[in-house]
């Protein structure tokens, strides 16, 4: 923070409005009751004035005397507000602050809790004056103010990037003050910012229906529709569009003479429905003592600031950096995206770029007026093709600028994806700043080199959020790429499509999987020195090709293949010996040797270290143990080690990791099949609350269908049926996949069909049957396919066993020769064993 101090440093009003506060002397009584100018908080932070109070708390200067002596604001939360709506914004205000970290952020620097309990945290001292008001005392000249505005757009991009939607930016939260002698903005006061669809815990998250948490003039369209549950990063786009029109004009695009006074729902509706008046008209109606002139605004600024105010968020800039970005091209007299797109106005642009040019042309043409005919025309079409260059040239240039700046976004949003997954955080934002960024990718189709690292980035992006089938057609396309640029049949792209490959695997896709494992194989056999000069990697596609011709019914040639591949596998490590020994035991099981199988994984268990390190793969063998061989004994020992598992993944990872939810839904599984299924719907509940914190839409159907189970399985069926009409509510309307909402539905059935209500079962089913072989269903295990037919089949006996009226033996028939046409069409691949 620069020592450079304005003089408005003690202005109480002006700084009560960078917090969003209340002068201090309309606090009631109590404010000052529990702290005083002079109290020292926690050894380190010496109070020195009331700067004011809000709802939930109350900002001071203070002095950080260690271990560096600095101005610092601490904000305190109210007395009796220890619990509540109100603690729980305080709270979030803190943990939405400490995840940003941007120049033009107000930082913070520390937090805790009082004696009493209360919160307290320590926040970067801002020095200035709101946006408007700095660039009104300084007469700042139009493009200076530009460049002031795009900080701002820098920073709210940042916030996004990291799942932070502010909600509420207006110039009292978009301070400028001075650094080395430069304006510098830093926008402040994100404690009613909304973590994009639940980004903080559930209890931290907190959108009042019917309370308006922003400032009218300065809310988007769809925030003033009260709902709070259509709002994503356009609404801070729109936001910075009504702060744009400000600097430019003076005023807000709504007007209203006495906003304080004005009925609430009379704004919100003007929000609404009112249409935008040009800036360049509204300066052109104000008092011409106005520092810009109507005709400074007019075209370019205008349809930069339309834009950024659609109502309609769709043809809003979207992310804040293209609105940023905008403002540059602006700046350099380059087109903008806004602007019309006629070679007249791309023209009109260059000429003003290159006037010197121009009018160095003008002049020689003016000494050749008396000239030949044919002399114009070929310089004018000289000139035509110098400015078809140029254009060529600037679309290129600007298009490689683009591609560094979605690289870069890309990057940092893998960043914060990984960092948001280890901590357990929601990654909701994350996932749909994702999508838009895959969205945009189809600008650099005819840039091959440039669109194989831009997928190959998005792809590892969805892998970090835990979104497999999502990344699946991005390595696909990155293979196609590499294919396109490198050659089919060279290394980088044979094992581009490896890595598809086993992808599709672990997808249940292995029908896919199989012919390009073999393409591999063969491409390989092909570059020189062939299958022996990479052997490492030729055992790997071979162990792959193995497991998927296993998973589509080749089972004597899966054994014999992965047989062949274990006996010439040089491990290093015992574990990784463990681990290839599991797999072949899997294929064994599913080749109709359960004998064999077991005598593998005996063999991969001896192999373990029995320590804390392997308890996962200890875990996941004798997990593959107790299926294989169905003993009681053998699911004890499964669920033993699987417990250990958990305890040795929450010293190693935290309670929030999702390998620990994992984990979690595993354990339960095995619990289920222990008579009492003991410790399973605590496992299932972890998971459940590891999931909604998470927000993953897939996790939250999983950890809802195993809650579900565990409680069927005690025979506890109405609470069972509970926890799936839940799951259905609260997973169901979001981004699962299908298949999992189908599953959901056929679990309902089941469930309803135990309680004789037979005919709300029959729905569930219907629904179910609906989509269930038509639906994508990657990531679906292939032996779950057939559980619709089973259901129904047993629906349809049940109903004929106690003699209900809907009994039809006819019905009966049609899916038992339903459940044989699909086994027909499907086998061998899907013929479980």
């Amino acid at each position: 923070m620069s020592d450079l101090r304005p003089n408005k440093l003690t202005d109480v009003e002006s700084l009560a409005g960078f917090f969003d506060i209340a002068l201090a002397d309309e606090l009631p009584e109590e404010v000052s009751a529990q702290e005083t100018a002079g109290m020292i908080i926690a050894g380190r932070y010496l109070l020195k004035s009331l700067l004011g109070g809000g709802g939930a708390g109350n900002v001071w200067l203070a002095e950080q005397t260690q271990p560096v002596r600095r101005e610092v604001a601490v904000k305190i939360i109210r007395p009796g507000l220890g619990t509540g709506v109100l603690s729980g914004r305080f709270i979030r205000e803190y943990q939405v602050l400490a995840r940003l970290e941007h120049p033009n952020i107000a930082g913070v620097f520390d937090a805790g809790e009082l004696p009493d309990g209360r919160t307290y945290f320590v926040m970067e001292m801002v020095a200035g004056d709101a946006i408007t008001t700095w660039c009104r005392q300084q007469e700042t000249p139009l493009r200076a103010r530009l460049e002031i505005f795009a900080q701002a757009c820098f920073a709210v991009q940042h916030a996004h990037q990291k799942g932070i939607l502010h909600r509420d930016l207006k110039p009292s939260n978009v301070m400028v003050t001075l650094l080395d002698g430069k304006p510098v903005v830093k926008i402040i006061d994100f404690g009613i910012a909304k973590a994009l669809a639940g980004d903080l815990p559930p209890t931290l998250d907190m959108t009042l229906n019917g309370v308006v948490l922003g400032t009218p003039r300065y809310m988007s369209p769809e925030q003033a529709g009260l709902t709070g549950q259509d709002v994503d990063t356009r609404t801070d786009v729109y936001a910075l569009g009504v702060l744009l029109y400000e600097l430019l004009t003076g005023t807000t695009p709504i007007q209203v003479a006495d906003e304080k006074n004005a009925p609430l729902p009379d704004l919100l509706q003007q929000v609404r429905q009112t249409e935008i008046e040009l800036p360049s008209r509204r300066v052109a109606r104000l008092d011409s003592t106005h520092l810009f002139r109507a005709k400074e605004l007019r075209g370019e600024l205008d349809w930069i600031v339309l834009k950024a105010l659609q109502k309609d968020r769709e043809q809003r800039y979207a992310p804040a950096l293209t609105l940023a970005e905008e403002i540059h091209r602006y700046l350099r007299d380059e087109p903008v995206l806004a602007g019309p797109p006629g070679t007249g106005y791309q023209v009109k642009k260059w000429l003003t770029r290159h006037r010197s040019t121009a009018l160095s042309a003008a002049a020689v043409l003016g000494a050749l007026s008396a000239g030949v005919a044919t002399t114009w025309w070929a310089l004018e079409r000289m000139e035509q093709q110098r400015l078809e260059t140029q254009r060529l040239r600037l679309a290129e240039q600007n298009q490689a600028e683009l591609a560094e700046q979605v690289s870069a976004q890309l990057g940092e949003l893998l960043a914060s994806a990984r960092k948001h997954v280890e901590a357990g955080m929601n990654t909701q934002a994350l996932r749909r700043l994702a999508d838009e960024c895959a969205a945009s990718l189809s600008r650099f189709r005819n840039q091959p080199r440039t669109e194989q690292r831009l997928v190959e980035q998005l792809a590892l992006l969805y892998t970090a959020l835990q979104e497999p089938g999502r990344s699946l057609p991005w390595f696909q396309r990155q293979w196609e790429l590499t294919a396109q640029l490198e050659g089919e049949n060279s290394e980088a792209a044979l094992l581009s499509l490896y890595n598809i490959a086993w992808r599709a695997t672990a997808q249940n896709q292995a029908e896919r999987a199989v012919p390009m494992l073999k393409q591999v194989l063969a491409g390989f056999e092909k570059l020189p020195g062939g299958l022996e000069a990479r052997p490492v990697r030729s055992l790997s596609v071979r162990r792959e090709l193995a497991r998927a011709l296993s998973r589509t019914g080749h089972h004597e040639e899966a054994i014999t293949l992965m047989a062949s591949v274990v006996r010439q596998k040089n491990f290093v490590r015992p574990d990784e010996a463990a681990l290839w020994l599991r797999d072949q035991a899997e294929m064994l099981r599913l080749g109709g040797r359960p004998t064999e199988s077991a005598t593998a994984l005996r063999q991969s268990l001896a192999l373990i270290p029995d320590d804390a390190a392997h308890s996962s793969l200890r875990a996941y063998v004798l997990a593959s143990l107790a299926t294989t061989t169905s003993q009681p004994a053998d699911h004890e020992s499964a669920l033993a080690a699987s417990l250990a598992r958990l305890k040795h993944l929450e010293t190693e990872v935290g309670a929030r990791d999702p390998r620990l939810l994992n984990a979690l839904l595993n354990h339960a599984v095995l619990a289920c099949k222990v008579p009492g299924c003991p410790g399973g719907e605590e496992a299932a509940r972890r998971a459940l609350n590891i999931a909604q914190s998470a927000g993953h839409e897939s996790l939250l159907a999983d950890a809802w269908i195993m809650v579900s189970e565990t409680l069927r399985v005690q025979r506890r069926i109405p609470e069972s049926e509970d926890a799936i009409r839940q799951g259905l509510a609260e997973a169901g309307p979001v981004q699962t996949e299908p298949w999992r909402e189908l599953e959901m539905h056929r679990r309902l059935g089941d469930l309803l069909a135990a309680r004789r209500n037979f005919e709300e079962a029959w729905e569930e089913y219907q629904i179910a049957f609906k989509d269930w072989l038509t639906h994508p269903a990657a990531g679906r295990p292939p032996e779950k396919e057939r559980l619709i037919f089973t259901s129904i089949i047993a629906f349809w006996e049940k109903l004929a066993k106690v003699g209900s009226p809907m009994a039809d033996p006819t019905q009966l028939e049609v899916w038992r020769a339903r459940l044989r046409e699909w086994e027909c069409r499907r086998a061998p691949a899907h013929v479980m064993n």
